[in-house]
């Protein structure tokens, strides 16, 4: 079997075409999260993210709390700039038969109101703020591949069946995870650094190959390995880090088993002639032809996109 072959091991080195970074910093927060795009082993793209699957992301109740609390604080607080209209009750309430003091009474009722939402928020904001002190990150695999943060659907909506690489790319890893944490100027962080190609997915159910189209991370869970940072595929991955010790990965290899989730499927007409990132890739199991001549033809599949909101989830099987 030649490269990109359906089982093929490939010879060559692991190549990374496509890299991203999550990097984690405790801040008062809780987390300050960060992702980086690179391109060409450059910073394309940086921005903060908003939330991660790697994140504590409990307290859903306290935070939906302290937000009805503060619709109400923010109304309650506008009506008071009416605060004047309680004097002009007082002015023209004698003729029109209301007793004295019962706008100045209502004036006061609703501005304790006021004040006693704005002491439960204060209350729900300190607790939210030492909850979020507590936060930890957390792997999403660790050595018996166990899924921690539930990101995976339920298996029977995954598609089982084995990696293949593309061609013309003969690697026998095609993608991996890696965790590192580290020290700088600002303290201690966490990386999360994924890279690696595009690659084919064979169905054990003989439905026509997946091509999985890497735009974004994949959430990746399996056995993880200790891997040491000096070694040729971890220098590839971070080219621009110089760490002793070892890092936490999770590899696929050509050959692996998987289970992908994908949220959108598309028809591919052929998965011999793809187009990815402008250059036209191939996966040809067996090394069959397609001239038609030779009894071959073109042997339609499916692509699935990992995108940045959307990406895929991988279940590596032992």
């Amino acid at each position: 079997m030649g490269p990109g072959t359906e089982g093929s091991g490939g010879s060559e080195a692991f190549v990374v075409r496509h890299r991203f970074e999550d990097r984690f910093r405790p801040s008062g927060k809780g987390f300050e999260a960060r992702r980086i795009l690179y391109r060409q082993k450059r910073v394309d793209q940086s921005y903060e993210l908003d939330r991660s699957h790697f994140v504590e992301n409990e307290g859903k109740i306290l935070r939906k709390l302290k937000r009805g609390v503060a619709v109400w604080l923010r109304a309650l607080g506008r009506s008071l700039l009416l605060a004047p209209l309680a004097w002009l009750v007082e002015l023209i309430g004698p003729y029109v038969g209301m007793p004295r003091g019962w706008g100045v009474v209502g004036l006061v009722i609703w501005t304790v109101t006021f004040f006693a939402f704005l002491n439960i928020y204060v209350w729900l904001a300190m607790l939210e703020y030492f909850r979020r002190r507590r936060m930890s990150i957390e792997r999403p695999f660790d050595a018996e591949g166990e899924d921690r943060r539930g990101l995976l659907p339920p298996a029977s909506q995954a598609i089982v069946g084995k990696v293949a690489a593309l061609g013309p790319s003969g690697a026998g890893e095609v993608y991996r995870e890696a965790w590192l944490d580290g020290t700088d100027d600002e303290g201690r962080f966490t990386r999360r650094v994924s890279g690696g190609d595009h690659f084919v997915v064979v169905p054990d159910d003989g439905s026509p190959p997946l091509v999985c189209d890497i735009e974004g991370p994949p959430l990746i869970v399996g056995p993880s390995e200790r891997e040491a940072m000096a070694s040729t595929a971890m220098r590839a991955l971070f080219p621009d880090t110089f760490a002793d010790g070892d890092a936490e990965t999770v590899v696929l290899r050509v050959g692996d088993a998987v289970a992908v989730h994908a949220e959108e499927l598309r028809d591919l007409p052929r998965v011999d002639h793809v187009e990815l990132d402008g250059v036209i890739r191939s996966f040809r199991p067996g090394e069959q032809s397609d001239a038609p001549y030779r009894g071959g033809g073109a042997r339609p599949g499916r692509r699935a996109i990992s995108a940045m909101t959307k990406p895929l989830r991988i279940r590596k099987l032992r």
